[in-house]
């Protein structure tokens, strides 16, 4: 892994911060990796409140880094209370995290139009686009306002550009696949 908690950066970086932050001691640190992930835990006892009172919190942390192809996934879990069999519940979240790869490449496509198109640089918006939507009719991964949001972008970014053809072709294939908004539809109709 490029990121590892135990004696890197991120392992410093995370121990400063947690020091600098007044009133909070921190005990059972513990840094492993497992599966293809790396883990920082630690458990907080207590906090000092800002009127200076001590308050119990015995609150578990769990840092969890993923990565993949330089793309990552830092999540943290935490629990006010915690309980030894609490452990099977930290299992289960971290389990059901990670990268699905349609999801990762259509998404991270689509997001690569989205500055340009945001920025008023429509041509530019039409490649990621273009392509994030040709992965999607592959096989459909991006969820139902994400994939609304591509097809309305990339129908809006050709027809901005001159190219009617290409924005009603888009926006044609959008209604045909899922019925979307009547502004899209009326949009269609304006490029015709």
């Amino acid at each position: 892994m490029s990121r590892r908690y135990g004696g890197t950066a991120a392992d410093n970086a995370q121990n400063m911060a947690l020091q600098i932050v007044g009133g909070i001691e921190k005990k059972d640190t513990k840094i492993w990796e497992a599966g293809g992930k790396t883990f920082l835990d630690y458990t907080i006892p207590s906090m000092t409140a800002p009127d200076g009172k001590k308050q119990a919190l015995n609150q578990k942390n769990r840092f969890a880094c993923f990565e993949r192809d330089n793309a990552f996934i830092d999540l943290h879990l935490s629990k006010v209370n915690s309980q030894p069999n609490d452990e099977g519940k930290f299992n289960e979240v971290i389990d059901s995290v990670g990268f699905r790869e349609g999801i990762v490449r259509g998404s991270t496509i689509s997001a690569g139009g989205q500055p340009f198109y945001l920025g008023h640089d429509y041509q530019r918006a039409i490649a990621p686009y273009a392509q994030a939507l040709a992965l999607e009719q592959k096989n459909r991964q991006l969820d139902k306002k994400l994939w609304f949001v591509l097809v309305d972008n990339l129908g809006m970014a050709y027809g901005i550009t001159g190219n009617l053809d290409k924005a009603r072709e888009t926006f044609e294939y959008g209604i045909q696949q899922d019925r979307i908004t009547r502004s899209s539809i009326t949009t269609c109709r304006l490029f015709r």
